[in-house]
């Protein structure tokens, strides 16, 4: 049998979360996995992407690597959310161009359901439905020169050579 509940969510949207529910410390306080994978190069999509599917990651890949949901070991799972798009666009063109009936006689319709869902099941680990995104806040990217520099401030208890 496998675990119950609902699957764990990902550090990076831990880290977004208003108020954390898991693992805590001694303080109350939510421990966060900092060993995240590093965030993907997304300027070059992976090289069997074509159309629409590359048309998709061009469309969303930067963002999805801004936010954290895109790193160097979830590339290939984009990718296939990229590639459901494609065969969804694909399926949904081939329904439009027979019409309704026919579509659902060859198996168009059919195929068109399967890789919307799959679509769906995939792009919801990216952000890409709207539930997934309910509880989530997005938070622009910190200076790291701003963090050094309040880090210094904390333990010395100066800032720029000066007294706090």
């Amino acid at each position: 049998m496998g675990r119950r509940g609902p699957a764990p969510d990902p550090p990076h949207l831990k880290a977004l979360r208003a108020p954390a529910r898991s693992k805590r410390d001694k303080r109350g306080k939510e421990q966060l996995n900092d060993a995240q994978p590093a965030i993907a190069d997304v300027a070059k999509p992976p090289e069997y992407l074509k159309g629409n599917a590359l048309w998709f990651w061009q469309q969303l890949a930067p963002e999805a690597a801004r936010v954290g949901f895109l790193t160097v070991l979830s590339v290939h799972s984009f990718a296939a959310a990229c590639e459901a798009f494609s065969t969804w666009r694909q399926y949904e063109g081939l329904c439009a161009e027979v019409g309704p009936q026919p579509a659902v006689m060859m198996g168009y319709r059919n195929a068109a359901d399967r890789a919307r869902d799959a679509l769906v099941k995939v792009g919801a680990r990216f952000g890409l439905d709207p539930t997934a995104l309910a509880n989530v806040k997005a938070s622009p990217p910190k200076d790291p020169s701003d963090e050094a520099e309040e880090k210094r401030r904390r333990f010395f208890g100066v800032s720029g050579g000066r007294q706090a």
